[in-house]
């Protein structure tokens, strides 16, 4: 009885938690990239800003013009990549804060159907599975049969087949923001576009149509487009 009523559900508890590495594994990685680039800016920046200060009263006002300006475009740089650390940390509390009470709901719905189960086991003893098995073999070998469960047995065999069927969805606010071609919020793995004018900044793997990370820069078809 217990092996043909098992919740397949419970597969997808371990999917979850084979998932969860894989994908935050990317976000580390991009996480490591992205802190190594803005490392090597930070450095940039202060030779600059150094070479700067030596050569202050040496340097024409047009040249010094340059250099700040220079300076200025490496800190805005490092301003946006900042920013994308931010999102992509972001993300990844998000993956594991929605797959965690994912499987919050599926081993609450394992938890509830082995109360079920006992229920189901208690009611079930062994004269009333007898007429049970010898009703479902009526009803198979004579359609006329009039024979049926008791409104005790009824009411109750239904409650394991409504939790072996049930779906729950994730709950999605409304207030979060949007990204991607498909307007939605971020969930699972999350790509960014290297156009930093891009209006649409982040695409889903499956929306972008892509399965791992992209060796080099990535670009969005819309900004493929326009350029």
């Amino acid at each position: 009885m217990g092996s043909k009523l098992s919740p397949l559900y419970l597969d997808s508890c371990f999917d979850v938690l084979n998932e969860i590495p894989v994908q935050l594994k990317q976000y580390l990685n991009d996480l490591t990239n992205l802190n190594k680039t803005y490392v090597n800016g930070l450095n940039e920046i202060d030779n600059v800003w150094e070479d700067y200060i030596k050569s202050k009263k040496n340097k024409s006002t047009s040249n010094l013009m340059k250099t700040r300006n220079s300076i200025k475009s490496s800190a805005e740089k490092l301003i946006k990549i900042s920013k994308k650390k931010v999102k992509i940390s972001d993300f990844s509390y998000t993956l594991i804060d929605n797959q965690i009470n994912k499987l919050d709901k599926d081993l609450l719905r394992f938890e509830n159907q082995l109360k079920d189960d006992k229920i189901l086991f208690r009611m079930l003893n062994a004269e009333n599975l007898d007429k049970y098995q010898q009703t479902l073999f009526n009803k198979e070998n004579n359609k006329s049969h009039n024979y049926s469960l008791t409104d005790a047995e009824a009411s109750r065999l239904p409650l394991l087949l409504m939790s072996c069927s049930e779906t729950i969805d994730m709950p999605i606010d409304e207030n979060e923001p949007r990204y991607c071609y498909c307007n939605k919020v971020s969930y699972g793995l999350m790509i960014g576009c290297d156009n930093e004018e891009c209006m649409l900044e982040w695409f889903h793997y499956e929306c972008a149509g892509i399965k791992t990370q992209p060796k080099g820069k990535w670009y969005c078809n819309n900004c493929l487009l326009k350029n």
